[in-house]
C-alpha cells in the first residue's frame, strides 16, 4: 500500500476505524458534538443549545493566530462553561494539541473540562464548601498558599518510614516483593510499564495504579483500601506556563478507605462526590518540571487536597501526600497544623525500595499512623463518640450530639480549632474544644481560672494535653538534618482537648440591628470584666462578631480563642508569641507593626485600646459589608478590600490614612439594613479612639492622653447603650437628633467583684519563682 495514503495508518488500521475506537462513550467525546457534551451536562433545553452554537460562530471570523489563542466562555443561567479549546480544521498524524503562545498542551487534557457548576457541586458541596465562580476559586487558592508561605519545612532525611514505624514493610521484603512482580525489571532496574517519555500525566495514571494493587495485594492489611482517580479540573489563565494551566479539584490518584464514615453524600450519580470523605492519601500526578514557579504551583495544589481532608474528615490530624514527578521522580509531603513538611525528590528507580516503602505507608492499615484522631470515632449503632478526660481526670466517653463539630477553623496552619456539643451524664449540655496551640506560649490554663466566674465564659470542666507535632513528625529522630531557608519556618504545636459548660442560654441572639447591638454591648461587658481581672483578650477575626448567636458556641468566641489573651500587668513582652493572625482586616495598627517589622516605640505597647480598635474595625466590616446580618455586600467595599489586603503594607497605610482624618468619612457607606443609628455609633467610636491611635501609633509630639481600662469600656457601653436608645426611638417613629448618640446614658451595671488571681507566671524556663505584683508594675513600661 502507498505510505501516503491517508486512509491507512502505519500500523495497518484505518483512520475510519480509529476515530471509532476515540468515540467510545467513557473515553472520549467527538469533537464534533463538544458544545453539546458540555451542555448536556447541565440540563439546557434545545433552545438555548442552538444559542451557545450559534455563538460559537464568533470564532470563525479570527484569523489562525487569534484561534490559537482564544478561549471561548459562555454564561448561561449562571453557569459557566469552562474554556473550551479552539480546534484547528487540518489533519493531524499525531494526537491533536492545543497550542498557546508557543506551548503545548495535551488535548486529552482539554476534553475533560466540566462546568464549574458540576465540579463545584461534586467536590465541594458535601465538605460544607460554597459555590465557587472562576474569581472565587483562585482567590481562594492564593489564600490557602499564603497560609502556608512561611510554614514550608524541607527535610531530605525524612521519609515516611519515619512517621510509620512498624507499618511499613522491612526493605527485605520490598526486595522480596519486586524480584517476584512482573512489573520491575530486576536487570535493568527499572519499572516496566512507566514510559520513558510520557506524553501527557494521564499516561502515568495506569502504571502506578498497577504497582499501588500489586503492593496491596502482597501485603495484608490492605483488604479495605480502594483506588480511585479522577481527571476533573479547570483551566487557568494562559498566560501561565502549561503546569499552571491545569488546576485540580481533587487528587488524580486516591487511596480511600469507605469504612472511615457510615454516612453517605445525599443524591446518587455524579452531582455528589465522597472522595475526600474517604481519601486517606491523596497522589498528584505530573510530569517533571524544574522551575520554580511550576513547583510552588504544585505544592499549592498538595495543599488544597490536604486541605479539604482536613474539612471532610474532623478527625484528621495530618495528612500525607504523594506526588509523581514524571515516571522517574517521586517526593513525599506531610501537611498539619504547623505546616508543610517535604521531604527529598527520590527516584522511582534508584530509590525503587523507598517508592514502594512510600506506597505502603500511604495506604498504611492503621488509621492512627496516618494521621486520624482515634478518640474521634463511629459506633456501631451510627453515632459518634469523643474519648476525653472528666474533672477528676478519669476517662470518659461523650455520645457527640452532632456528629460534625459545631464550630471548626477553615485553615489549614493554625490552631485549627474544632468545638464539639455533647452531653454529660446529667444530661447538662457541654462543649469540647480541639485547639493546637502554639508550645511555649503563655498557659491558657490560668486565664480561664481567672475569667470563670464571667457570665459570658463558659465554666471550664477540665482540661488535657495530647500529641506535639513534632511527636507525630518523628522530628527527634532527623535533629541536625534541618534545612530551612527561614528562621522561623516550624513552629512546633501541641492539641489541647479543654471541656466547657454551656453558657450560651445566658446570651442573647441577634436577629436584628437591636441584637446587635445587645452583642456588642456583651462583648465590652465582657473585655471591661476581664481587665478587671487583670488580663486582657485579643479580637482577631471578624467572623466571631458577625456570627448569629445560635450558630456560635458558647456566645462568644472567648473560650474558643483564650490563648489570645495576655496579662496587662506582665514583665515580658508578647511580642511573636501569638505569630498566627486570621484576618489583616481587624488588625490593630500595633499588629500590624509587627507584620511589616516596623519598630515600635515604647508608647506602642499592647493594651486595651488595641482590642477596642479591633472591635470596630469588625464593627466596620459588619455595618458597611453585610447588606443585613446573613448577607456580604458584593463587591466588596473599597475600604474594607484596603484592609484586609494580602499586603500587610496596603493594610497598614489605609488605616493610618483612615485614622488622619478629622471624621469618619466611610460612615456614610454604612448599608440602609444598620442605617444612621450605627454610622452615628461608629463616628463617636472613632472620635473616642483617634487620640490614642494617633499617639500610639504615629511620628508625632503630643502629651500622653491618660489611659483608664476601666473608663474606655464604660465610654463605649454608653454609647452602645445611647444608639440603642435610638433604635427604639425610631422604632417608635421618633426623630433622632445627633446629639442624642453622643449624649448617651451610664449603664447600671452591677459587676462581680475581683477574686485574688493566682500569681503570675512568667513566660521563661529558668526555673526562678515568679515576681512580685509590685515588681512587675515597675518592669511594666518596659514592655513593648
Amino acid at each position: 500500500m502507498d505510505k501516503t495514503s491517508p486512509s491507512k495508518n502505519k500500523s495497518g488500521s484505518s483512520s475510519k476505524t480509529r476515530s471509532k475506537a476515540k468515540n467510545k462513550p467513557d473515553d472520549r467525546v467527538p469533537r464534533s458534538s463538544w458544545l453539546d457534551y458540555y451542555l448536556s451536562q447541565t440540563g439546557f433545553s434545545d433552545e438555548e443549545i442552538q444559542v451557545c452554537r450559534e455563538l460559537t460562530m464568533v470564532r470563525g471570523s479570527q484569523s489562525s493566530k487569534e484561534r490559537d489563542q482564544s478561549v471561548l466562555k459562555l454564561e448561561l443561567n449562571g453557569i459557566v462553561i469552562a474554556p473550551l479549546p479552539v480546534k484547528k480544521k487540518r489533519r493531524r498524524k499525531t494526537p491533536q494539541k492545543h497550542t498557546s503562545r508557543g506551548r503545548d498542551v495535551n488535548s486529552i487534557e482539554q476534553q475533560h473540562f466540566l462546568t464549574f457548576s458540576d465540579l463545584t457541586n461534586r467536590y465541594f458541596r458535601f465538605c460544607g464548601t460554597p459555590s465557587y465562580d472562576i474569581g472565587a476559586l483562585q482567590e481562594e487558592s492564593a489564600i490557602l498558599d499564603k497560609n502556608i508561605e512561611h510554614h514550608v519545612f524541607q527535610n531530605n532525611k525524612w521519609f515516611p518510614k519515619h512517621s510509620f514505624g512498624d507499618s511499613a514493610a522491612f526493605s527485605a521484603e520490598i526486595r522480596d516483593f519486586m524480584s517476584s512482580s512482573p512489573l520491575w525489571d530486576d536487570r535493568n532496574q527499572r519499572w516496566l510499564e512507566m514510559p520513558n517519555h510520557p506524553k501527557a500525566a494521564e499516561d502515568l495514571h495506569a502504571p502506578l495504579i498497577n504497582l499501588i494493587t500489586a503492593v496491596m495485594q502482597r501485603f495484608r492489611g490492605f483488604e479495605r483500601r480502594t483506588i480511585q482517580t479522577n481527571r476533573d479540573f479547570y483551566s487557568n489563565s494562559l498566560d501561565a506556563t502549561p503546569a499552571q494551566q491545569v488546576c485540580k479539584f481533587i487528587p488524580d490518584i486516591a487511596i480511600l478507605d469507605p469504612s472511615l464514615s457510615p454516612l453517605r453524600p445525599a443524591g446518587s450519580g455524579r452531582q455528589i462526590s465522597s472522595t475526600y470523605v474517604n481519601c486517606i492519601s491523596p497522589i498528584l500526578v505530573t510530569l517533571r518540571s524544574k522551575k520554580a514557579v511550576d513547583k510552588n504551583h504544585h505544592l499549592g495544589q498538595m495543599n488544597r487536597f490536604a486541605w479539604q481532608c482536613f474539612l471532610a474528615q474532623d478527625n484528621r490530624e495530618i495528612v500525607y501526600g504523594l506526588h509523581l514527578l514524571g515516571p522517574g521522580h517521586f517526593q513525599c509531603y506531610s501537611f498539619d497544623r504547623s505546616g508543610v513538611h517535604c521531604g527529598p525528590v527520590l527516584e522511582t528507580s534508584l530509590d525503587a525500595v523507598e517508592f514502594v516503602r512510600t506506597i505502603i505507608a500511604l495506604a498504611c492499615y492503621d488509621i492512627g499512623a496516618l494521621g486520624f484522631n482515634k478518640n474521634v470515632y463511629w459506633g456501631l449503632e451510627g453515632k459518634r463518640y469523643l474519648k476525653t478526660v472528666d474533672a477528676e481526670s478519669r476517662a470518659t466517653r461523650y455520645v457527640l450530639t452532632d456528629t460534625r463539630p459545631v464550630f471548626r477553623s477553615h485553615c489549614l496552619q493554625g490552631r485549627g480549632t474544632s468545638i464539639w456539643s455533647t452531653k454529660d451524664s446529667n444530661g447538662k449540655h457541654i462543649f469540647i474544644r480541639d485547639s493546637w496551640y502554639t508550645t511555649g506560649g503563655f498557659p491558657e490554663e490560668g486565664f480561664l481560672e481567672a475569667a470563670e466566674q464571667l457570665v459570658p465564659l463558659g465554666p471550664c470542666i477540665t482540661t488535657e494535653r495530647k500529641e506535639l507535632v513534632s511527636k507525630m513528625r518523628n522530628l527527634e529522630q532527623t535533629q541536625g538534618t534541618i534545612e530551612s531557608p527561614h528562621e522561623n519556618v516550624f513552629w512546633d504545636r501541641v492539641l489541647t482537648r479543654t471541656t466547657f459548660e454551656d453558657t450560651s442560654a445566658q446570651l442573647s441572639g441577634f436577629g436584628s440591628p437591636k441584637g446587635l447591638l445587645s452583642y456588642l454591648g456583651d462583648i465590652f461587658r465582657w473585655h471591661q470584666n476581664v481587665s478587671r481581672f487583670g488580663f486582657e483578650y485579643r479580637w482577631r477575626r471578624v467572623s466571631t462578631i458577625s456570627l448569629p448567636i445560635e450558630k456560635s458556641p458558647v456566645g462568644l468566641p472567648m473560650p474558643v480563642e483564650m490563648n489570645l489573651a495576655y496579662w496587662l500587668n506582665r514583665s515580658t513582652s508578647i511580642l511573636g508569641v501569638f505569630h498566627k493572625q486570621e484576618s489583616l482586616g481587624i488588625l490593630p495598627l500595633n499588629s500590624l507593626k509587627d507584620h511589616l517589622q516596623v519598630p515600635r516605640p515604647p508608647k506602642g505597647s499592647y493594651d486595651h485600646l488595641d482590642t477596642i480598635e479591633s472591635l470596630f474595625y469588625a464593627l466596620c466590616w459588619v455595618t458597611i459589608g453585610y447588606s443585613n446580618l446573613s448577607q456580604a455586600v458584593y463587591p466588596i467595599p473599597n475600604c474594607l478590600q484596603e484592609w484586609d489586603a494580602s499586603n500587610p503594607s496596603i493594610s497598614y497605610y489605609s488605616k493610618i490614612k483612615m485614622w488622619t482624618q478629622d471624621e469618619f468619612l466611610h460612615a456614610s457607606e454604612v448599608t440602609p439594613f444598620f442605617g444612621p443609628v450605627f454610622a452615628d455609633l461608629l463616628k463617636q467610636i472613632y472620635l473616642h479612639l483617634k487620640p490614642y491611635v494617633t499617639y500610639k501609633c504615629l511620628p508625632i509630639v503630643a502629651a500622653s492622653p491618660l489611659i483608664n481600662a476601666d473608663r474606655d469600656y464604660s465610654c463605649m457601653l454608653s454609647l452602645v447603650d445611647g444608639a440603642f436608645k435610638n433604635l427604639e426611638n425610631v422604632s417608635a417613629g421618633v426623630a433622632i437628633t445627633e446629639e442624642a448618640l453622643s449624649n448617651g446614658f451610664e449603664s447600671d451595671i452591677t459587676w462581680p467583684s475581683p477574686q485574688n488571681k493566682r500569681p503570675l507566671e512568667r513566660d521563661d524556663e529558668d526555673g526562678q519563682k515568679p515576681s512580685s505584683p509590685k515588681k512587675r508594675q515597675r518592669r511594666s513600661s518596659k514592655d513593648i
